[in-house]
């Protein structure tokens, strides 16, 4: 009935009809109250629209053609449209984000032999990406650096405390400049702007519920504001492809991965992206650091076996307009299976998303969540891994996941990865995304054949079709710009605005 009601809505209801031989010469159909349709011989030709005694009446094939050449021209003519709206709005926003009169105090507080204050904000330490860029600005003539950990208050406070006091001991340990943003005694939170009195914020989060409101960008709007996501932009949202929250389009500067997402923002930023610049993922330098050594993270095993990461995520039981990857709740008891039958060739680092646990409490119960994750902990083959990834993903072999952002930053590391698509997930991506997500082994039907088959001819025989294909992906499209790393074009930009008091456009 519904089919039916939605071509009487297009079509109309027939309400005369003159027919020869069974076949409909003229057809006259009501869509609604005021507007008729006429068909000869089934072609819609005129459409009468009825106004109390007025009738107009249009040629369809006529409006048909108009509409063409309407689009044509827009097809054509919309190219230079953006660019003009895009340099208007450049002109327009480009008092707000250089900022001169502020830009005029701190130049006066150099001159005083003090450093501009940076407050680099940062939640949990699986979304760390600051260490080039806290060293540039560390040894800087210009910045004081301080890491300041922000409240994340989506899951609740004990998950926030946790979180914060992870980072706060991992980082403090490695020597960083690192402040706390909750209080467990006062129960309160960190007044930043007295305590701390940053000239420059700079952020790795843009969705405002995961923010204590004292820590969100319109409480800086008279300083410096920096951002560059904590995960690499890959998914498709409702909301313009994940590229139109409100600190996106308020920071001084929104710092991208790839001149991808630079269209992207473009596109559908209500700035029109004007206050974006590509300039490679901070999270991706250390992979291309040829000097860096990392740490063995890996459960020592008898023998070397091939080390496979497996990185699930949470989105179960996300509304339909949504991505939702969420094959663990098919493969989680397989994986244990996995790593039985190939003990002796294989071992698995178990890498969830943060935000996985806190669902499978509430789902599973907290002792059945505990348990599956100590079962990993204490797996002669296998390992609970719930902080920094750097380590884990260099020394790994290959990556079994669905969390979007690894999708990106295991890319890099130029190893083959399988997504795991199950009977419930949505794959919807970005422009980005889609270009990516080609490079990934997938299966083809059955998922738990599709990740044995991969294990088995992929990663322990070392049948990595894919490899030349990834290659030239990472060398077209992850490799920053100028020849640098993205933590140095970052820095190099904050100079430009902030010192010499230069906005660069693209």
């Amino acid at each position: 009935m519904k089919i039916i009601d939605k071509l009487n809505e297009i079509h109309g209801k027939v309400v005369k009809r003159f027919v020869i031989l069974g076949f409909p010469i003229f057809s006259l159909t009501q869509t609604n109250a005021e507007h008729f349709n006429l068909y000869v011989c089934c072609v819609p030709l005129f459409r009468i629209n009825k106004k109390g005694k007025v009738c107009n009446v249009h040629i369809l094939p006529l409006v048909w053609i108009y509409k063409a050449i309407r689009s044509l021209i827009d097809f054509i003519y919309r190219p230079i449209k953006l660019k003009k709206d895009y340099d208007n709005m450049f002109q327009k926003s480009l008092e707000y984000r250089t900022k001169p009169e502020f830009r005029k105090e701190l130049l006066e507080k150099l001159e005083r032999g003090e450093k501009i204050k940076v407050c680099l904000f940062e939640s949990r330490i699986s979304c760390w990406q600051y260490e080039k860029l806290y060293d540039l600005l560390k040894n800087s003539p210009y910045f004081e650096p301080v890491v300041v950990l922000k409240p994340f208050v989506f899951q609740g406070k004990e998950t926030m405390i946790s979180l914060m006091n992870d980072a706060y001991d991992i980082l403090s340990a490695e020597g960083y400049n690192v402040v706390k943003g909750y209080d467990e005694e006062t129960d309160q939170y960190l007044d930043v702007k007295e305590v701390i009195a940053p000239d420059v914020v700079f952020y790795s989060m843009y969705w405002k519920p995961h923010f204590e409101p004292s820590f969100y960008v319109d409480h800086f709007e008279s300083i410096y504001s920096f951002l560059f996501a904590y995960g690499y932009d890959i998914a498709s949202h409702p909301i313009h492809e994940s590229m139109n929250f409100e600190l996106q389009n308020k920071v001084t500067r929104y710092y991208l991965p790839t001149k991808v997402h630079k269209r992207i923002a473009e596109l559908n930023m209500d700035s029109l992206g004007t206050n974006t610049l590509p300039t490679g993922s901070p999270k991706l330098d250390l992979f291309l650091d040829k000097n860096y050594t990392p740490a063995d993270v890996w459960k020592p095993q008898p023998v070397r076996k091939k080390r496979i990461i497996w990185a699930p995520h949470h989105s179960d039981g996300f509304s339909a307009q949504y991505y939702q990857f969420n094959a663990f709740y098919e493969i989680y008891d397989f994986m244990f299976e996995l790593a039985e039958k190939y003990k002796d060739s294989i071992q698995i680092a178990f890498k969830p998303h943060p935000m996985l646990k806190p669902k499978l409490d509430q789902r599973w119960g907290r002792e059945k969540a505990d348990e599956y994750y100590n079962r990993w902990a204490e797996l002669e083959n296998g390992q609970l891994e719930q902080g920094e990834f750097k380590d884990l993903f260099l020394g790994s072999d290959a990556m079994i996941l669905d969390s979007i952002s690894f999708i990106a930053e295991y890319t890099i590391t130029n190893k083959p990865a399988f997504f795991t698509i199950g009977k419930t997930s949505r794959v919807n991506l970005n422009t980005f995304g889609k270009k990516i997500f080609k490079e990934l082994y997938k299966p083809n039907g059955d998922l738990k054949k599709g990740i044995e088959d991969f294990v088995v001819n992929v990663v322990i025989n070392g049948n990595d079709y894919q490899r030349k294909k990834r290659t030239q992906f990472i060398n077209e499209y992850m490799l920053p710009p100028n020849g640098i790393s993205a933590s140095e074009n970052i820095y190099n930009d904050m100079v430009d605005i902030i010192i010499n008091g230069k906005y660069r456009r693209r």
